[in-house]
């Protein structure tokens, strides 16, 4: 294959690969506000899915705070935080 092909195939396979950012109604938008604020309050473990460029992010943690712009959680390698607009999911792990 010439290399300009190549080339085109992975941009391809890349684009083909990339998932659609989910829509969140009002509904799904307070599930996520209800299990962050429990997650918080309770100290449970949860899973919080993110997406950014078309791929989806799975981080699972301890959330530690909550401010108007990130949700800061812990794992087993240390402390992180996500932007509150890339979240899509919050499921507790129990």
């Amino acid at each position: 294959m010439l290399p300009e092909h190549v080339k085109e195939l992975r941009k391809w396979q890349e684009d083909a690969d990339k998932v659609k950012r989910p829509e969140l109604d009002e509904f799904d938008l307070q599930t996520m506000q209800e299990e962050v604020t429990r997650a918080l309050s309770s100290g449970l473990e949860t899973r919080i899915t993110t997406w950014l460029d078309g791929q989806l992010h799975y981080h699972r943690g301890v959330i530690q705070e909550v401010s108007t712009q990130y949700v800061h959680y812990e794992d087993p390698y240390g402390k992180h935080r996500i932007p509150i607009h890339e979240m899509v999911a919050v499921m507790i792990v129990e």
